[in-house]
């Protein structure tokens, strides 16, 4: 979502928390302006940030009302055993005789040990991360 009453100077946007779609259509704006200007695309900028940051995410399907993540022990299942809701897209999975199984929903796992590992990972962050820590005693 774009800051709210914030007009940032032109030709810059800046958006916090945008979504893919928002993504896509300030990078097609922008072409419009520029049509040479090469952009990456969402996946590109994605995987730039996950390489350079070291954090991973993993994503688990859930089921649609959140009863339970189709993880172990539930990961072989097709429909949630709380409340009998399928996993999958049922259209998308008619449509394509059962092989595309598309999740009705997904959750994401940012895990903590890839975040630590970052953040160690430069002086001016671990100098920080162990300064916190720190109490000081008075005498």
């Amino acid at each position: 979502m774009c800051l709210p009453g914030k007009t940032p100077p032109a030709p810059s946007v800046s958006c916090m928390d945008a979504s893919q779609r928002t993504y896509e259509e300030v990078s097609w704006n922008a072409w419009e302006l520029v049509p040479r200007l090469e952009l990456l695309s969402f996946y590109q900028v994605e995987r730039r940030a996950r390489d350079l940051s070291g954090i991973v995410t993993w994503e688990h399907h859930m089921c649609i009302k959140s009863c339970v993540g189709f993880t172990s022990p539930f990961a072989a299942l097709e429909c949630c055993p709380e409340c009998g809701e399928p996993r999958y897209n049922q259209q998308e999975l008619e449509e394509s005789d059962g092989e595309r199984k598309v999740p009705r929903k997904i959750f994401m796992m940012f895990p903590v040990g890839p975040q630590l590992q970052a953040r160690w990972k430069y002086s001016q962050t671990a100098k920080s991360m162990f300064l916190s820590g720190q109490t000081s005693v008075v005498t």
